[in-house]
């Protein structure tokens, strides 16, 4: 924690300098992502080592060219199985069977034809079991229940004449906030949806997946201010029933909110993964941050173990260059995880898993450079870093999918050269 703090209070007395933009810090030609993946140096890993593997959050088939003029989906497929492979056996990669598996969720989507991507990944891993798999649900894509608006107002943030309340506490005139006093049984209806997709692609692998990684985003925190508890007498009965003190404080709220979240999401994990109880479930955007997050020490026990260890996942965002000390809205720099990495190590987690991205501007020069982006990571790493989820998450704002095959390398590439030195992380373990 000291050399922590060293470091935090380093990049105290930096400042920021304003540089002219280099072009060497930018591809030349028209090469595809494919044909920038298989020109990098490889990284070098131990033989027989055990380190985890990356996580695939930028969309295989988009970095394979899909929606690019003139490429058909067949060679799409095509180009999609081959980087797929060179991700998982040369950049330490899972192998993604899908990258949202509710928009495959049909037992016919995973049979292998020129048109499907799923079946033609589902193909291969089933060939060599020894593959280990990767996928992605949305939760926020679901038609479920917290995420619909017409739901019986009781599972709404209302007051006690029965107007809608917003986050805060305030009166809002459209829209609603699902109550963290609402039935857990929503939850459990919504994880019932989810759970006939993954059946199908289990069933379609023939075993489990090794890891399915859940985007989240849906539930919504209650403010800190205490406006809900206090307005909301179904709230306000629900946080006195769980035993929170009379006298509300941020603490008890933050405890309040952090174990209503962690309980809804247990409810929903729980239904869906039963259908394949070996998976590791992961789950966006739990850390040691507690204004914005669910609190760590509850939230932590939404996820899976992994090697007997819970791994945060929160997000280096960076967007810009000049943002990689603190963070402006979501898109977060260095300052949070020095943030998170205080609460997170007060419980024993010194690991954790980010995902990462330098931007993703149609102007490359709005993006971080491959260099700094390099050098972000290399801190995360010495910070406890064991593997990342790259992730990209702007496909038409570009004239051509060649920067988005750019910025998704450079990630591959900064993240393979994080677990060439991940001994040091190994050696913790062994420790």
């Amino acid at each position: 924690m000291k050399k922590l703090l060293l470091i935090i209070s380093i990049f105290s007395t930096v400042g920021l300098v304003n540089a002219q933009t280099d072009p060497l810090e930018y591809a030349t030609g028209n090469l595809t992502a494919q044909q920038q993946l298989f020109s990098y140096p490889l990284p070098r890993f131990q033989p027989g080592h055990k380190m985890n593997r990356n996580f695939n959050w930028f969309d295989i088939a988009y970095f394979s060219r899909w929606g690019q003029t003139g490429v058909l989906r067949p060679q799409m497929v095509i180009d999609a199985k081959t980087n797929n492979m060179e991700f998982y056996k040369n950049w330490n990669y899972y192998y993604v069977i899908s990258p949202n598996i509710t928009s495959y969720g049909n037992p016919y989507d995973y049979i292998d034809t020129i048109q499907s991507l799923p079946g033609a990944f589902v193909n291969v891993a089933k060939r060599d079991p020894s593959i280990k798999t990767s996928a992605i649900c949305l939760m926020n894509q679901i038609p479920g229940n917290v995420n619909s608006s017409t739901l019986a107002p009781s599972n709404y943030i209302r007051n006690s004449s029965g107007q809608y309340l917003d986050l805060s506490g305030n009166v809002i005139t459209s829209g609603q906030y699902f109550s963290p006093a609402a039935p857990g049984a929503l939850l459990q209806q919504d994880g019932a949806y989810l759970k006939n997709y993954l059946s199908n692609l289990v069933t379609a692998l023939g075993r489990p997946l090794d890891v399915l990684n859940d985007n989240g985003e849906s539930l919504r925190l209650i403010s800190l201010n205490g406006g809900v508890v206090n307005n909301d007498p179904a709230v306000l009965a629900d946080y006195n029933a769980l035993g929170f003190p009379a006298t509300k404080t941020a603490t008890s709220i933050n405890n309040y909110r952090g174990q209503k979240y962690t309980q809804f999401m247990q409810l929903y994990r729980n239904e869906f993964m039963s259908a394949s109880p070996q998976t590791a479930y992961t789950y966006y955007g739990l850390d040691g941050q507690s204004d914005y997050r669910p609190v760590w020490s509850k939230s932590k026990f939404i996820q899976s173990k992994i090697n007997g260890r819970y791994y945060p996942t929160g997000d280096l965002y960076v967007r810009w260059p000049n943002n990689w000390k603190a963070w402006a809205g979501a898109w977060h720099g260095l300052g949070w995880f020095a943030d998170c990495k205080y609460f997170e190590l007060q419980q024993g987690d010194s690991l954790m898993s980010p995902f990462c991205t330098a931007g993703w501007n149609a102007d490359e020069t709005q993006n971080v450079r491959p260099a700094q982006y390099l050098s972000l990571l290399k801190i995360l790493s010495a910070w406890g870093s064991e593997f990342f989820y790259p992730a990209y998450f702007s496909f038409y704002s570009f004239s051509g999918f060649e920067k988005l095959g750019m910025a998704n390398s450079y990630a591959c590439l900064c993240s393979g050269s994080n677990i060439k030195m991940g001994k040091l992380s190994e050696a913790r373990h062994i420790a």
